[in-house]
């Protein structure tokens, strides 16, 4: 399942990375309306081009300003599943405009219209934004693992032990091990990666996407780049041996 991979490159921040050439790419850039916000002549365009592409395998999905593309290929699951976020955020607030998705709301949409979505689980999120979940009409199934409490020992406990699909924002990391074009946390990169192991090692993993690329506007963009680059190339390889 995880030799499956894909790439979608909303901004052209892929273009200066090497996982471009290992992973199929598909080009969204020239789509009006996905910036943040998706309105619904957009999401009626990337739902088509997204039509063949299946919810298993590694999504990589550009910047956090498009994290809502984890939307699409979690309406695509046809059993039921718990959802795994790695967000400093937890993209659970109110839509700005109508009910239209965007980066900043996906979460609470995806519970609001997937039936076979039974639990989410966001970890790494910034402390004071976690009262978000605990006045929304879905906080009994969501869980939150706040900054603060990184630390403590994650057992990634559900009422109902499922398959599970992982999203990961990379805001979730410290600014000294990556740049992303939001306020970031203090998660290491060596902490992700032994909460991956006991995830693969304790559940099924269905699919798994990773957003936080650099803004193409950062200061020393090459560093910022290379870092993010390195980042996914090791993931890649990590996540295809895990699975």
């Amino acid at each position: 399942m995880f030799k499956n991979s894909i790439l979608l490159n909303c901004s052209g921040i892929y273009e200066f990375q090497s996982i471009k050439d290992s992973v199929p790419n598909i080009n969204l850039k020239n789509l009006e309306s996905i910036n943040c916000y998706c309105d619904n002549e957009a999401e009626s365009h990337i739902r088509s081009i997204l039509n063949s592409i299946p919810s298993t395998g590694i999504h990589f999905i550009d910047s956090g300003n498009y994290h809502y593309l984890t939307y699409f290929f979690l309406e695509k699951i046809s059993s039921y599943f718990n959802l795994i976020v790695f967000d400093h955020h937890t993209d659970m607030g109110e839509p700005v405009f109508g009910d239209i998705l965007s980066c900043g709301g996906w979460i609470k949409k995806s519970i609001e219209r997937f039936p076979y979505l039974q639990e989410v689980m966001i970890v790494g999120v910034k402390d004071e934004l976690a009262a978000q979940v605990q006045a929304c009409n879905f906080r009994k199934r969501v869980v939150i693992q706040r900054e603060s409490e990184l630390n403590t020992k994650n057992t990634f406990d559900f009422k109902q032990k499922l398959p599970v699909y992982i999203s990961i924002d990379k805001d979730v990391l410290s600014p000294e091990e990556m740049t992303t074009n939001w306020d970031q946390g203090s998660m290491a990169v060596t902490s992700l990666y032994s909460d991956l192991s006991f995830i693969f090692s304790n559940f099924e993993v269905i699919g798994i996407d990773v957003c936080g690329e650099p803004d193409m506007n950062t200061k020393n963009l090459n560093v910022a780049v290379g870092k993010s680059d390195d980042f996914n190339m090791k993931l890649l390889q990590y996540i295809k041996s895990a699975g």
